[in-house]
């Protein structure tokens, strides 16, 4: 599996500078999308060079003009940094200042073995260092993940722990864990709704920035992999207080929630896949 390093302009990782080869970095490839022509046409797709997998795939669509502008660099280049046989880069991309380091689950393989950690450590000047894999103890099928702050936590210096959606498999319940890559600990926050009833395959998660609370997506792509069991509950969005343990659910009307972001408006954005996805 190939990863690429960008120049785009992204939340803490805005210093990330290209590693050093000797070939020239490629231009990405920033493909304004006409949403009139979207609305009316639905080949619109198959005529851009983004979608179209005979062209360059370092790409990338923008449904806004500020795209281009306001996220990355007009002229954004992009490096091949890695080159895997196999799926090293999946879901996550955690960053932990301490380290300076960008944490990545990986694919699920088999139950034979946990989803890796993939690591990608960067020197001081933000260019690549080194990449490694790891996992946790009590973490078992990782999946998305975000920057923690447990309850009582110093808010004003960077976040010392990392929330992970463990879809888990047929022994372990799918749960939010709580991992502390310096300690190389990790507890459970949450793993049932009410009491008697285990989650899907919880998959993404995101804490609000200014109550604490974790809002998390549960899917049934566990089931659809064939390593978790027949969902017992609805696929839904939930909403978790880590410091009172009220779990609330707060969306219902997806086919499989996936991947949220808390954005600057008083909003939160949601993702919605099927199981072909």
């Amino acid at each position: 599996m190939s990863v690429y390093q960008s120049s785009a302009r992204l939340l803490d990782l805005s210093r990330l500078a290209l590693s050093s080869l000797c070939v020239p970095p490629p231009i990405m490839s920033i493909v304004n999308v006409d949403l009139l022509s979207l609305a009316i046409n639905p080949l619109y797709f198959n005529t851009l060079a983004a979608t179209n997998i005979s062209q360059p795939a370092i790409s990338l669509l923008a449904y806004d003009a500020s795209f281009n502008q306001s996220v990355v660099f007009p002229n954004a280049t992009a490096k091949l940094i890695s080159d895997n046989s196999w799926e090293a880069f999946h879901e996550g991309g955690v960053y932990d200042a301490s380290q300076n380091a960008l944490y990545v689950s990986s694919n699920y393989a088999s139950l034979e073995d946990n989803i890796n950690m993939t690591v990608i450590y960067f020197n001081s000047d933000y260019s690549l260092k080194n990449i490694t894999s790891t996992q946790f103890p009590g973490l078992y099928e990782a999946n998305g993940g975000t920057s923690y702050y447990p309850p009582g936590s110093d808010i004003s210096s960077p976040p010392s722990n990392q929330l992970w959606c463990d879809e888990g498999d047929f022994q372990q319940y799918s749960a939010l864990i709580s991992i502390n890559p310096a300690s190389n600990t990790s507890n459970v926050v949450n793993n049932n709704y009410l009491g008697n009833r285990n989650y899907s395959s919880v998959n993404d998660a995101r804490q609000h920035p200014i109550t604490g609370d974790i809002w998390f997506t549960d899917a049934a792509y566990g089931y659809f992999q064939n390593f978790r069991p027949v969902p017992t509950i609805p696929q839904q969005v939930y909403r978790f207080e880590p410091a009172t343990g009220n779990l609330q659910v707060v969306a219902t009307d997806f086919d499989q929630p996936n991947g949220l972001v808390c954005a600057h408006s008083p909003h939160l954005n949601i993702t919605p896949t099927n199981n072909d996805a």
